[in-house]
């Protein structure tokens, strides 16, 4: 036996061992809920009451399967997240498919003179519980995501882009279905009550989970408007069903998104939603030249003026051209960019197969997340909740606060998109402007003293500290070689 003393001392060093021993990292799991940032409404926020930038890639197949493509290899959605997580994106778009290319469906498959048919009444479990599982474990990493309702590119063929054609193999199609509804669109007094379930089933589903926001649908055609506020409606009054029976549920509602209602400019209707996504190129993406890849025109967008929450999604706006210089326009511009990535394996797909070189578009969309990734760096030392985008592309107007056009300035009122209040100025050079021609910037506290700091494009380092004191209300800032982010910051 140990004596006392040997005892004594076993104890002291088995309790010292267990108070350094190191603990594994809890889960960056979700704050709660988003909403719309109350101070500043083209930002959201959630439990923790900090500004919320949603920002991250995309990818076609997070929640099924895309079974017409053989040689493709299997979709990593666990490494997704991890590399998700580890390069600090908040929130990725969770597409859903509802043609028969892809695996699992909602709808539980019987068989019918030896084929195979779908029974609209009828629930295909694996596809709720997969949604469910993959949706959490998302929620776990501190990821937000989307619950993309319906899905235009499976009810259509986009003229032909998307071959072999969705709608032969497609629930909805009379030879596929044992209630024999044959509708190739997403309203009609027979689709109206299997939509109507299916919300229910969703929401009955995946309501107690904070990290989704519905999503209506994916590029829905421009004359869906009305149908567009039905499913708005529809999902309020699920959710304030679970509220009713509920006293723990008040106030607790997910936010809806409206994405891409045919072509118009927006703020355009958002149909009850609170957060919308254009899909006008010519306003918000960048212009083509012959190929898929050419960018003939850099990206001008208008800035969100607050009466919105925009998300700018490359998937609507030339996915495969969008670079890092409309990204950080649009972040610039006060909205939130998303960008589309064609995962490793994916040798081919339906709608681009023999269009465009899926190598290079990997490439050039590899190098569009990274500068994401950039993004989600300056946006942490901004201050968002009091940021307002400048206005104008105007280089002499009178409003401009960077002769540069593209800026984020501190504001006592951003809710009402109020002048500068000279605390902060975040500003962008693009890597175009190689001249590194002198930045005026106006607004500053005349006489006061300003941190200068200069940030690269490619990784957000600093690459240059300055201070500058005794300012004028309009100061002239040394431009950079190859471009970066300049911020001024009040001392």
């Amino acid at each position: 036996m140990l004596s006392s003393q040997r005892q004594a001392l076993f104890a002291t060093a088995l309790i010292f061992s267990v108070l350094v021993a190191p603990v594994a990292a809890a889960a960056a799991v979700v704050d709660g809920l988003l909403r719309v940032h109350p101070d500043n409404p083209r930002y959201l926020t959630n439990d923790s009451g900090e500004p919320i930038l949603l920002i991250g890639p995309q990818t076609w197949h997070v929640f099924q399967d895309y079974e017409d493509d053989r040689s493709s290899t299997d979709f990593d959605y666990d490494g997704w997240l991890d590399a998700l997580e580890d390069e600090g994106f908040t929130f990725f778009r969770g597409w859903l498919w509802s043609d028969g290319y892809y695996s699992p469906l909602p709808f539980e498959q019987v068989i019918v003179q030896g084929r195979r048919v779908y029974d609209l009444s009828r629930w295909n479990e694996r596809f709720f519980d997969r949604l469910r599982r993959r949706i959490r474990a998302a929620g776990e990493r501190g990821l937000y995501t989307s619950v993309m309702l319906f899905q235009e590119w499976s009810v259509n063929d986009a003229g032909g882009l998307r071959r072999p054609d969705p709608w032969l193999v497609h629930p909805f199609n009379r030879s596929n279905n044992i209630q024999e509804i044959n509708r190739r669109s997403h309203s009609g007094a027979k689709l109206a009550p299997v939509h109507s379930q299916y919300l229910r089933r969703m929401v009955d589903e995946l309501y107690d989970l904070d990290n989704i926001i519905w999503e209506v649908g994916n590029e829905l055609g421009g004359k869906s408007g009305p149908w567009v506020r039905q499913v708005v409606e529809r999902l309020r009054e699920l959710e304030d069903e679970k509220v009713a029976t509920d006293p723990l549920n008040q106030g607790r509602r997910h936010l809806i998104w409206v994405s891409c209602i045919g072509n118009r400019a927006m703020p355009g209707p958002a149909y009850g939603a609170d957060l919308v996504s254009p899909c006008n190129v010519e306003r918000y993406g960048v212009g083509t030249g012959s190929s898929c890849f050419d960018v003939a025109r850099p990206a001008r967008p208008p800035a969100a003026d607050g009466s919105r929450v925009v998300l700018a999604d490359a998937d609507h706006l030339e996915p495969l051209a969008a670079d890092a210089d409309w990204a950080w326009k649009s972040f610039f511009r006060g909205h939130h960019p998303l960008a589309l990535t064609i995962p490793n394996g994916r040798k081919s797909l339906p709608w681009w197969r023999g269009r465009c070189d899926l190598d290079r578009g990997r490439q050039n969309t590899a190098r569009l997340r990274r500068s994401l990734a950039t993004i989600v760096r300056v946006a942490r030392k901004a201050d968002l909740a009091a940021s307002v985008p400048q206005s104008t592309l105007m280089p002499d107007h009178p409003g401009t606060v960077s002769s540069f056009g593209y800026a984020l300035f501190s504001s006592k009122d951003p809710n009402a998109a109020g002048p500068p209040d000279g605390r902060r100025f975040l500003i962008y050079q693009a890597e175009a402007d190689n001249g590194g021609r002198p930045i005026s910037v106006c607004g500053l506290r005349q006489g006061r003293n300003y941190r200068v700091i200069w940030r690269r494009l490619d990784n957000g380092d600093i690459f240059f500290r300055d201070r500058r004191t005794s300012v004028k209300a309009c100061e002239s800032f040394a431009g950079s070689q190859g471009g970066g982010i300049l911020a001024l910051e009040l001392k």
